[in-house]
């Protein structure tokens, strides 16, 4: 089955540099502004900032007023790739997710996680499907909802997640907020050469990553 293009490719040089997963004051559980988080991001070396609000098919706030301050702080920060996403939930089996095509065609980086599923719907066969869906470009803190909800996955399951991963070109997320997935699932990530970035999952700008490798 062919793969399609993702939008994170166009800054493959940036995966190591930057924080994929960061949520502003347009997120309604976060704080601080598009500025600060770039101001912040420059102090702590990141090369690339990704904005990825929490967004619903109805949406809670201004999406083109979010767009307006992201346009300014590009204007003020030029040496930071700044990246204007959304982070949307899988609604059901099919790997659908919450966010509205208007959205999804702005997005720079888009990041697919689960935060709720229903209880007839089947855990790996839903995350299969969102993994295959175009628009995502991140698996988001990978394995929370099976950490949560006690599903259990094997071994077998996880590599195989793992390749389809790297067989649909999704960024796997190393985020910092829950510390998942977990170090053996991490190294399994690195030892299959599947692609991964950090990502802070701030809701606050002291949150944010902070590149150790920075000069």
């Amino acid at each position: 089955m062919a793969t399609v293009a993702r939008r994170w490719m166009r800054h493959v040089a940036l995966l190591a540099e930057g924080d994929w997963h960061v949520h502003s004051r347009w997120s309604n559980d976060a704080q601080g502004t598009i500025s600060d988080y770039c101001r912040q991001a420059r102090t702590n070396g990141l090369k690339l900032i990704a904005f990825t609000e929490h967004v619903r098919r109805k949406l809670l706030f201004d999406y083109a007023a979010y767009s307006a301050e992201i346009d300014r702080a590009r204007e003020e920060f030029p040496d930071l790739v700044i990246l204007k996403g959304c982070e949307a939930k899988v609604l059901n089996e099919d790997g659908d997710i919450d966010a509205s095509d208007e959205v999804l065609e702005q997005c720079d980086v888009v990041v697919g996680s689960f935060h709720s599923f229903p209880d007839s719907g089947d855990y790996v066969t839903a995350l299969s499907n969102l993994l295959r869906n175009p628009q995502v470009d991140i698996w988001g803190h990978p394995t929370l909802y099976a950490v949560r909800n006690g599903i259990p996955l094997g071994l077998e399951t996880v590599e195989s997640l793992i390749d389809l991963c790297t067989e649909q070109q999704v960024l796997i997320e190393f985020n910092g907020k829950y510390r998942l997935p977990s170090d053996a699932m991490r190294a399994l990530v690195v030892e299959r050469g599947a692609t991964y970035v950090f990502g802070s999952d701030a809701h606050r700008v002291e949150a944010l990553r902070v590149r150790k490798d920075a000069a």
